[in-house]
C-alpha cells in the first residue's frame, strides 16, 4: 500500500512540473509588465528589421532581375498581341466585310 501511495505522490509531483507555469496577468509586477512591453517591441522591431533585409537582398539578387526581365516579356507579348487584335479587327470591318456584299453578287 505505501509504494502506492508514493508512486502517486510522484506521479503527481512529475504532474506538476509537466504542467505550464500559468500567471494571471492582474498577479504580475507592473515592472514585469513594462519589460515584456519592451521585449515585445523590440522582437517586433527585429523581425522587421530582418525582414527589410530579406527584401532588399532579394531585390538585389540575379533571381528577382531574371524575374524582372521575364515579367517585362510576358507585358510585351501580350501588349503585341493586343494590338496584333485590334490591328485584325480594323482589316475586318474596314477591307472584308465591304467585300462580302461584292462578292454574293457575283456568284452565280
Amino acid at each position: 500500500m505505501e509504494t502506492v501511495v508514493c508512486q502517486i505522490v510522484v506521479l503527481n509531483k512529475t504532474k506538476e512540473r509537466m504542467q505550464p507555469y500559468h500567471n494571471n496577468q492582474e498577479e504580475e509586477d507592473p515592472d514585469i509588465k513594462k519589460i515584456k512591453k519592451v521585449q515585445s517591441f523590440m522582437r517586433g522591431w527585429l523581425c522587421r528589421r530582418k525582414w527589410k533585409i530579406i527584401v532588399q537582398d532579394y531585390i538585389s539578387s540575379p533571381h528577382a532581375e531574371s524575374m524582372r526581365k521575364r515579367n517585362q516579356i510576358v507585358f510585351n507579348m501580350v501588349e503585341a498581341e493586343t494590338e496584333y487584335v485590334h490591328q485584325l479587327s480594323i482589316l475586318v470591318n474596314c477591307f472584308l466585310r465591304p467585300l462580302w456584299p461584292a462578292q454574293n453578287l457575283h456568284q452565280p
